[in-house]
């Protein structure tokens, strides 16, 4: 089969002359190493053309794997309400908790603007903004995955769309866990207790939320979880009290995390 010649658009010059023009040879030139010089740049021109696409690649590979590194996986935990310590808007909390894979860190941090406390989805809807933008900040600080520390999916309105990083909420990766371990699991709250209340009376606390947990086992449910994160230090004591599995939010949202963020490594 008669191998085609590539008409590449292109001018190199040799000894001060065009090599080629538009893809052919200039007229009049016969001298013979003159011809063998139009030949190599051709065959250049035409070497580097075909390459192009494997040079681009290769570029775009080194660029991911600047980007994914291999090394222990950085968290950042998203509080969506401002520091109860005035002008607190740092790093709070930095750990490697137990049940996660070693060198692991999570870091804590709450957002820098908007309410102190959440209590329904109007409030949530109201910090997704400076939710978003903590989390884009995250990625940027080259965080592996993110945790927002909240069971109102309305506070992370428009997050997935701003970044590349995994953004998990607790609610979802709860349930999913939830449905594995049970056929009929459910939320539970202190009802009649507003979440800025939660911490004033801690045995009010529980005594109230003991009874609506006892309340969703006998209508049937076999897994219960939490509907606060701010009460996920009662799961323990709860779990003591009732027969059924009591899951804490922000921990199933971390393992979610760090298994994403693994996952995207690779």
């Amino acid at each position: 089969m008669p191998v085609r010649t590539l008409r590449i658009k292109t001018v190199i010059r040799v000894t001060g002359r065009s090599a080629i023009q538009n893809g052919r040879e200039p007229n009049g030139n016969t001298d013979a190493g003159s011809t063998r010089n139009r030949l190599s740049v051709r065959r250049t021109a035409i070497l580097l053309f075909l390459m192009l696409p494997a040079i681009l690649c290769a570029c775009a590979g080194k660029k991911i794997k600047e980007m994914r590194h291999d090394g222990p996986i950085r968290i950042l935990a998203i509080s969506p309400v401002i520091s109860g310590n005035s002008g607190e808007t740092g790093i709070v909390l930095s750990e490697s908790p137990d049940f996660l894979p070693p060198g692991t860190i999570v870091d804590h941090i709450h957002v820098d603007q908007g309410l102190r406390h959440i209590e329904n989805h109007e409030d949530a809807g109201m910090m997704a903004p400076f939710v978003r933008r903590k989390v884009i900040w995250a990625e940027q600080q080259h965080y592996d995955a993110v945790v927002v520390k909240i069971m109102l999916n309305t506070a992370l309105a428009g997050v997935d769309d701003a970044v590349d990083i995994p953004v998990v909420g607790p609610r979802n990766a709860a349930m999913e866990v939830a449905r594995h371990m049970g056929k009929n699991p459910a939320y539970i709250y202190p009802m009649g207790i507003a979440v800025a209340d939660l911490h004033k009376n801690k045995a009010r606390t529980f005594e109230t939320l003991l009874k609506e947990a006892e309340k969703a086992v006998q209508n049937g449910a076999d897994v219960l979880i939490l509907e606060c994160t701010g009460i996920e230090d009662l799961a323990f004591p709860l779990r003591e009290k009732i027969d059924v599995p009591v899951l804490r939010n922000v921990v199933h949202a971390l393992i979610k995390a760090e298994r994403l963020a693994k996952e995207r490594q690779h």
